[in-house]
């Protein structure tokens, strides 16, 4: 079996589970192949790894489609090229990933993908594919996309346009993508999947492979994490996040700082300090590697996930690996990774009482280990795989 991936890139978490797929499908004897715009590499692995155009194109087209307000109009010759080489190699499965970041034509791949006698795989990894324009929607709270998109709030964020054609982009995804006769849809969150149940979507299938992470780097790992900072005996609630901002509830966690004694100390990882007013706040930058981020989730009594905007996080299953609770609130996917033997749903009324409710009674690592064992990496690798066998 031959199978043509395309992403917006190769690195990122999108890139490893790209790459541990094929780990997999290498294994069982099948071929991989990721079509991608040129960027940021990591490891090849096993994955045939070729260019999409050129950054000048690429950086053209995102001008262009910035001052026109479209999404995925240019990149012909390159997306051309793209269908050449695919043809060239003859895949049984084409699993699109991200679509957005203005790398290919739209209308030259979906007429492509509508005649192509193989399966389509397309994992969602935001709801940009069902929508007019934006990856997320819960924070400003429209739902336009149920009926028609119009008069989009969010045109100006990413993918960032000079005006608003969410009408426009809305119907062109809605007759490009729904003329498919072979696509199953896969979405790492029941969050996500039931929203395309609600979309234009829904007449396909649709699978929900969760996101895993790498257990032989996430476990409990001991370290001098308390002493390094002078903690000392304090209860640590932990955050992490690779983009801190309203969305992912930085506010919440300077209130939370405010409010809570001093036995408390809330610490942030993936921050720049200077963004942090709250002098009460431990903020670390960046940390060296995997193994220094276990260290600092094993030494955490409970890891405090702020989003107001996520599909399915990984951090949570970090934490849980390395033995920690998690308290998340409710926001897309965030809570399915979590059960009542290791974390709690929370929100903006409970979240002081549940955290000295765990100061006196905290749960068993053990249970929160025995939870992310549910989503190892190479198991969620396998199902992609699985699936893949099963189409054809």
């Amino acid at each position: 079996m031959k199978v043509v991936t395309i992403n917006s890139g190769n690195h990122g978490s999108v890139g490893k589970i790209i790459s541990g797929i094929a780990k997999i499908a290498h294994m069982r004897g099948h071929e991989s192949f990721l079509f991608c715009p040129p960027g940021r590499m990591q490891t090849k692995s096993l994955v045939n790894n070729y260019f999409i155009g050129t950054r000048f194109e690429r950086r053209s087209s995102d001008l262009a489609n910035y001052l026109l307000g479209t999404q995925g109009s240019f990149n012909c010759f390159s997306t051309r090229q793209l269908i050449k080489r695919i043809d060239c190699i003859n895949p049984d499965i084409i699993h699109l990933h991200n679509l957005h970041s203005n790398y290919v034509n739209l209308q030259i791949l979906f007429d492509y993908l509508k005649d192509y006698k193989g399966r389509v795989v397309w994992t969602f990894h935001d709801c940009w594919p069902f929508t007019g324009h934006c990856p997320h929607f819960e924070v400003e709270g429209c739902y336009k996309w149920l009926n028609e998109c119009e008069k989009c709030p969010l045109y100006k964020e990413y993918p960032q346009n000079l005006i608003d054609r969410s009408n426009y982009l809305f119907n062109k995804k809605k007759d490009l993508f729904t003329k498919l006769k072979c696509l199953d849809i896969v979405t790492p969150s029941m969050w996500l999947k039931n929203y395309v149940d609600q979309s234009f979507l829904s007449q396909y299938n649709i699978h929900c492979i969760a996101n895993g992470i790498d257990l032989n780097l996430f476990s409990p790992t001991e370290s001098q994490f308390r002493e390094k900072y002078s903690i000392g005996n304090k209860f640590i609630i932990l955050s992490v996040a690779f983009s801190w901002g309203y969305k992912k509830g930085l506010d919440r966690l300077e209130k939370l700082a405010n409010r809570l004694e001093d036995k408390f100390q809330i610490v942030i990882v993936g921050i720049d300090p200077s963004l942090v007013k709250n002098k009460k706040i431990i903020c670390i930058p960046r940390t060296a590697n995997q193994k220094e981020l276990a260290e600092i989730y094993t030494t955490s009594d409970v890891f405090l996930n702020p989003t107001r905007e996520d599909t399915f996080p990984t951090v949570n299953l970090e934490s849980l690996a390395c033995g920690t609770p998690v308290l998340t609130y409710g926001a897309g996917g965030s809570a399915e990774a979590i059960n009542d033997t290791c974390g709690t749903v929370i929100n903006d009324d409970n979240v002081i009482a549940t955290i000295h409710k765990l100061y006196n009674h905290n749960y068993n690592s053990f249970d929160c280990i025995n939870r992310a064992k549910c989503y190892s990496d190479m198991a969620k690798f396998s199902e992609y795989v699985d699936l893949y066998e099963k189409l054809i």
